[in-house]
């Protein structure tokens, strides 16, 4: 690791921050878990009616958090027929844009961001945070590691963060708003982070109830 990242206050910030999501995560998955089984019930009803609408109630895949490979989880939102072309690939992600490959409850799980709640679990399982860039599929992982994008490599994926807020950017934008992020985990004091990560909580709730999701 690179001495301008490891040393004692990254170390300080990596270790609160896994605590503060394994406290908040476990609080968060106990508080949504009838929203989850509402979730779920709904995907059953409306495989009953629609069979290219069957399918399991969560989607698995391959990502790369903090240079580790785990899996993360998400409500299936692809109908059986895109599923079956996605077999085929290393991401569903861009199978979304396409209106016709969606779910009935798919379109409004994107749209409203609900789509990612299972990944509470990932969180709470130590794999990712709540504040971090977006975990990458292991191809993209090793690509924007060669372009230099090192913040990949040294902090958990998250759910939110700077370049998750910044939607509308290109890719590396996003990427550079997660260097700056790394930056401020290498010099800011826990305290300071915990604020500065609660600030980018909160506008990403205003961001989740504007429902600006594809």
């Amino acid at each position: 690791m690179n001495g301008t990242v490891c040393n004692k206050t990254f170390k300080k910030n990596l270790f609160f921050k896994f605590i503060i999501d394994r406290c908040v995560s476990w609080l968060f998955l106990v508080l949504a878990s009838p929203l989850i089984v509402f979730i779920a019930f709904c995907m059953w009803i409306e495989g009953l009616f629609f069979e290219n609408l069957r399918g399991p109630i969560f989607y698995r895949e391959n990502r790369i958090s903090r240079g580790k490979p785990f899996t993360l989880y998400k409500f299936r939102v692809l109908t059986a027929s895109a599923l079956q072309k996605a077999a085929m690939k290393d991401s569903v992600w861009f199978l979304q844009f396409e209106k016709e490959n969606t779910t009935l409850m798919g379109k409004i799980l994107i749209q409203c961001y609900l789509d990612e709640m299972p990944q509470l679990l990932n969180i709470f399982l130590g794999q990712m945070s709540f504040v971090g860039p977006r975990p990458r599929v292991p191809p993209i992982y090793v690509e924007n590691l060669v372009e230099g994008y090192s913040a990949l490599k040294y902090l958990k994926g998250g759910i939110t963060g700077p370049a998750q807020l910044a939607k509308g950017l290109v890719e590396n934008s996003g990427l550079e708003l997660s260097e700056e992020y790394l930056k401020r985990c290498n010099s800011y004091g826990p305290i300071k982070l915990l604020k500065y990560d609660l600030g980018i909580m909160w506008k990403s709730v205003f961001k989740l109830m504007r429902a600006e999701g594809l």
